[in-house]
């Protein structure tokens, strides 16, 4: 059920799929780490940096290039630039071709195209790759 409610979420029906994970949640609490990666999505496309950082946190896979990227971008919009560096090297730790072929990475798990923008102007802001 938790799976199905993260589809629903990354296919862009946040709500509906919000409310199947927690559904899920409720019916049994060890719900897997990257059920966090939709809240992340949500927080972060709505400005909620602080809370999106903390899904971020969440996350819990720390050797997947998602996890350093999510923490990346959101240090990109809350001006943390030297802590979006760090990321960024650990993305490029774990996928070498990453600056060359981000905007691919990013699109393979992302349909909706503004949520793509609005990661690319994090790593934008930290000034981790060029527009």
């Amino acid at each position: 059920m938790g799976v199905a409610g993260w589809f629903l979420s990354m296919a862009g029906d946040l709500e509906k799929g919000f409310q199947v994970i927690e559904k899920s949640r409720q019916l049994n609490p060890a719900t897997p780490s990257w059920f966090h990666f939709p809240y992340f999505i949500s927080n972060y496309i709505n400005g909620n940096y602080e809370q999106a950082l903390e899904d971020a946190k969440a996350f819990g896979l720390h050797d997947f290039f998602w996890s350093p990227l999510m923490h990346a971008v959101v240090f990109g919009k809350l001006g943390k630039v030297e802590e979006a560096k760090a990321a960024f090297l650990r993305i490029v730790a774990l996928k070498p071709d990453f600056p060359q072929k981000a905007l691919e990475y990013v699109k393979s798990f992302l349909i909706n195209d503004n949520w793509v923008e609005k990661i690319f102007e994090g790593l934008h802001e930290a000034g981790l790759i060029e527009e």
